[in-house]
């Protein structure tokens, strides 16, 4: 049972509500409040004038407000930056008050005559943001290496008309079209069967509707950057929805408007108790308008926010159209990553005939290690929504999440120690034995893959990696079982290395607050290696036989190169 709440957090947190609720934006504005604070926050993330999403976080703490009061008293700009750069602090401690509550010994408060310190005391969490960060950014580098692209559409779009179809303006689109797609193709979307229902419309018509706004918000990046003009788009939601009908195939106008109001945060969702971090619209309510931050909205991860909304909005729902295929889905994308890197790999490998309550083996991966003998991966593949927020990375914990995944393990791993577990891992071989060789060692190593978390709150369970990560890592090993090993084994220490934990600075009524986060130091990635491409499993064979070695000695001197989780 959890430990009771710490009083002076309890009452650190009344006082950082009351804090917030006394902000002049909280206090009297509301709608043209909320269109001047997306104004900024997009001009600010145009001119990097903000640490990117914070202004915006901030925002989303005080839609609430904003979007139920019309039109709502003018308040200045200094106010307006002022209130949300308090409010993104807010949305931060929030985080920080989550951990605290729900996952005890995750986070330290130090109280001290009028200042509070926060720090986290589970080196994973932060960990997670690295990683989770440095995905995002590994990945886009790799996938907008070419600049000439970026560089033809602002030589098209400088001194164009914005709204007007011109030969420079259509070419534009085309290559900003082309843009948007190698984006979506980094965006977590393991739904192979987009034909399911998403509510009133499929999830394809979200897709279809989601990839057109997408490719206005980057034109009007584009447009805006290179004709110095800046802030948010406002449009009326009657001609947004024609005109996305007139854009794109098989979508009415009608099914065009469920998507966009679904996907915007406006009085139907304040109504339902959604948060406003899973949107980056905004639909205000008086004009019947929508409000887009470009900048925001090229960044934001709309699939995994339409999917968390879906499964908040109509949890059984998003069971039978979403949670099985997911899964499955993962499953399947791990497998492909595994054989293209050279591993042969089995999934959902059932142990029922030696056991009914045995779980399923989700993914084994078997390698040939022709001067030792075998090496083989037992992945228990747990997809959980990627988090947005620390109520989201929270539900890690849950008994049929990721939590989950350690108990099948364990239990996987008693079976297979056994005689019966034994066999079945000799019957997995394509042969009862190595060519040269009439002896042989057969590894065993468990790894949890996740469709984000990187260990967060699992530090002393085991292996525990996401699968952008796992994925870089076999496109870079050539083949080399050894090399994936020792980079799972030293993955959690080289993450730490590469970021540094920060002390942020924040005024709470009469409060001095300093809280900690993630300021980034380096970019983890991983040099190409070179093993089968070279040639190198033939060569140690034929040095092996040339000195009579034995597969067991080479074990027994390169033992500790195979880390602790293994069994022989």
């Amino acid at each position: 049972m959890s430990a009771a709440p710490d009083p002076q957090v309890q009452d650190f947190e009344r006082r950082l509500d009351d804090a917030l609720a006394a902000r002049p934006m909280m206090r009297s504005g509301g709608a043209d409040a909320l269109h001047l604070a997306a104004n900024i926050i997009d001009t600010a993330d145009a001119e990097h004038l903000a640490p990117m999403h914070g202004l915006a976080h901030g925002l989303q703490m005080l839609a609430p407000t904003l979007i139920s009061r019309t039109p709502g008293v003018e308040i200045a700009v200094a106010a307006v930056i002022a209130d949300l750069e308090f409010a993104a602090h807010y949305h931060s401690l929030r985080d920080l008050l989550y951990y605290t509550y729900n996952a005890p010994g995750s986070t330290t408060w130090t109280f001290d005559k009028g200042a509070v310190e926060i720090r986290f005391a589970d080196a994973s969490l932060p960990r997670q943001f690295f990683v989770s960060w440095n995905s995002w950014f590994v990945d886009s580098m790799a996938a907008f290496t070419d600049e000439e692209p970026k560089r033809r559409i602002e030589e098209l779009l400088r001194g164009a008309p914005e709204f007007e179809l011109t030969p420079r303006t259509i070419e534009a689109g085309q290559l900003i079209e082309a843009e948007v797609d190698r984006k979506l193709d980094l965006y977590f979307n393991l739904v192979p069967n987009a034909s399911v229902a998403a509510g009133a419309y499929t999830f394809e018509d979200f897709l279809t509707v989601y990839r057109a706004l997408l490719m206005k918000a980057l034109y009007h990046r584009y447009h805006a950057a290179v004709n110095g003009s800046r802030g948010a788009m406002r449009m009326s939601l009657d001609e947004l929805s024609r005109d996305l009908e007139s854009s794109v195939e098989n979508v009415s106008a009608e099914t065009a408007r469920r998507v966009v109001e679904d996907i915007s945060y406006g009085a139907e969702a304040r109504r339902a108790g959604l948060d406003p971090v899973y949107f980056s619209l905004y639909h205000l309510p008086d004009s019947n308008e929508i409000v887009m931050m470009p900048h925001h909205f090229a960044l934001w991860e709309g699939i995994v926010s339409f999917l968390r909304l879906v499964a908040l909005r109509d949890p059984q729902l998003f069971l039978r159209s979403f949670s099985q295929q997911i899964g499955d889905a993962l499953v399947r994308r791990l497998a492909k990553s595994f054989e293209r890197a050279g591993f042969p790999a089995r999934t959902n490998v059932s142990l029922s005939k030696y056991d009914a309550s045995l779980p399923d083996i989700d993914l084994l991966i078997i390698s040939e290690e022709r001067t030792l003998g075998y090496a083989m991966l037992a992945c228990e593949v747990k997809s959980p929504l990627p988090p947005v927020w620390a109520k989201d990375q929270l539900r890690a914990l849950e008994a049929d999440s990721i939590a989950k995944a350690f108990d099948q393990l364990t239990r996987i791993n008693t079976f297979l120690e056994s005689d019966d577990g034994v066999q079945f891992l000799k019957g997995q071989l394509h042969r009862e034995g190595l060519p040269d060789f009439d002896e042989f060692a057969m590894l065993l190593w468990t790894v949890v893959a996740t469709s984000d978390n990187a260990g967060a709150f699992f530090a002393d369970r085991g292996t525990v990696i996401d699968f952008r990560t796992l994925e870089r890592l076999l496109s870079r090993c050539d083949g080399d079982m050894l090399y994936v090993l020792k980079v799972l084994k030293e993955f959690p220490g080289w993450a730490d290395n590469s970021f540094e934990r920060v002390m942020v600075e924040v005024k709470v009524g009469d409060i001095a607050v300093l809280y900690e986060a993630v300021g980034i130091t380096a970019l983890m990635d991983f040099s190409p290696n070179t093993f089968r491409s070279a040639g190198a499993p033939e060569q140690m064979v034929s040095d092996m036989l040339e000195r009579g070695d034995r597969p067991l000695d080479v074990f027994r001197s390169r033992g500790d190169d195979f880390g602790d989780n293994s069994d022989s």
